[in-house]
């Protein structure tokens, strides 16, 4: 694949010394309709480096000079998903294509270059095979360097810039250089608009998500960025991160050990069951250390208090912290949660068996009601205390819980009833 030779001033030649870019088949059958029209289509944005990349690509975003008109003529169940900015989605079996219509050459460069990052200023078309971009956006390909456009100077900043790259980072492994690193420091932390809160929840949790997490969050860190969005992020929490499974729920709340999240959560708006659950996760952390685990009571409590999954999470982040322990050298405190786990879950094991024997002793082989007919009479401490009995006789053995051996106990019962009352042999 060959980058043109002069699209205009500001669009150079370059050899190309990744692999060729690959488009799934559905989106190009669609991309040839269109060109098919007299309208010339670009890939932009991610898509472009994801594919550049040889990375899975599962959302396409498309610009073309094909106008509404002629998009509903070929696409009449086309889903106009950006009324503003012209953008309509085309479903595909390789994904979504959003469609971003009359759009001029021109107007697509021209965007490219206020981009946050050069690297981002990368368009695809697949009609010629070309990569459209200046020498500095697709040396920036080849290098992983995340780097400012000279538009940088003099366009407004945005003002997460900083999450932006940590993201770019964490999913790619981006190299950002110093004068990112210099403007994100220079960025102070206003209030989180309601506009950006989607946007904001969006890029956290792809940081999140990413392959290179680590370095993501450590850069965010470095960039101060994150100390404005949540205090008291603990040293060690980028590390915890990486090293845990990739559930968002799971890695935010490792993120988020030792800070107050409410009002981080409250300001992104990330929603009430979510951020109840993160609550929960946060109030009994670290798990093994919040009760004595051979208090049978406390255990109890924990157990209807919390889901088997938001346990499992628990005793997840603290084997990752153990072995994060065990890593720098702390061998002994290691040893000691790894103890403090081994107790809690023998007391789990504990209660859970007591409780399989109460339901086993309150299963018997006769109900309430075969009972009262055996005896003939209606409800009450008559007959209660026959089900006790027969219980009593069940836990001492287990074998008696048949119909045939509870009808013989409950005769037994009631020749004994006058009395002081049957006793259990």
């Amino acid at each position: 694949m060959q980058v043109p030779a002069q699209l205009d001033a500001r669009t150079i030649a370059a050899a190309r010394p990744f692999s060729a870019i690959s488009v799934a088949e559905a989106v190009t059958t669609w991309l040839q309709r269109i060109d098919a029209c007299g309208h010339e289509s670009l890939l932009t944005g991610e898509t472009v480096l994801r594919l550049a990349l040889g990375l899975p690509c599962n959302h396409y975003s498309v610009e073309s000079s094909i106008t509404r008109d002629e998009l509903l003529h070929l696409a009449p169940r086309a889903i106009p998903t950006g009324v503003m900015s012209g953008t309509w989605t085309l479903p595909t079996p390789a994904g979504p294509i959003d469609l971003k219509i009359e759009r001029s050459r021109s107007q697509i460069i021209a965007d490219l270059e206020t981009r946050a990052f050069r690297i981002a200023a990368l368009a695809y078309e697949p009609a010629s095979d070309s990569l459209i971009g200046s020498p500095e956006a697709i040396h920036d390909l080849t290098t992983g360097d995340l780097a400012l456009p000279p538009s940088a100077a003099t366009t407004p900043i945005d003002p997460d810039l900083p999450l932006e790259a940590a993201r770019l980072i964490s999913i790619y492994g981006f190299t950002p250089s110093r004068e990112v690193l210099d403007l994100a420091r220079s960025l102070t932390a206003d209030a989180v608009s309601r506009d950006r809160q989607p946007r904001m929840r969006a890029l956290i949790r792809d940081l999140l998500g990413g392959p290179h997490v680590r370095a993501g969050l450590e850069w965010l860190r470095a960039s101060g960025y994150e100390q404005a969005l949540i205090v008291g992020v603990r040293d060690g929490a980028a590390a915890l991160v990486e090293s845990l499974p990739n559930r968002f729920p799971l890695r935010i709340f490792a993120w988020l050990i030792g800070t107050e999240p409410k009002p981080f959560l409250r300001d992104l708006r990330f929603g009430g069951e979510f951020s109840s659950t993160l609550y929960r996760l946060s109030a009994h952390h670290p798990i093994e250390q919040l009760l004595d685990p051979t208090h049978d009571p406390s255990i109890n409590k924990l157990l209807r208090n919390l889901s088997s999954e938001e346990r499992a999470d628990l005793c997840a982040v603290r084997h990752a912290e153990i072995e994060n322990l065990r890593a720098r050298g702390h061998s002994t405190q290691a040893d000691e949660i790894a103890l403090g786990l081994d107790t809690l879950n023998l007391g789990f094991e504990r209660v859970r068996a007591k409780k399989r024997e109460r339901e086993a002793r309150a299963e018997l082989a006769l109900s309430g009601r075969e009972v009262m007919e055996h005896l003939g009479c209606e409800p009450g401490p008559f007959v209660g205390n026959a089900i006790r009995f027969l219980e009593q006789c069940v836990e001492q053995n287990s074998s008696a819980n048949t119909p045939q051996s509870l009808t013989h106990l409950l005769d037994q019962y009631a020749a004994t009833a006058d009395q002081k009352g049957p006793t259990v042999s």
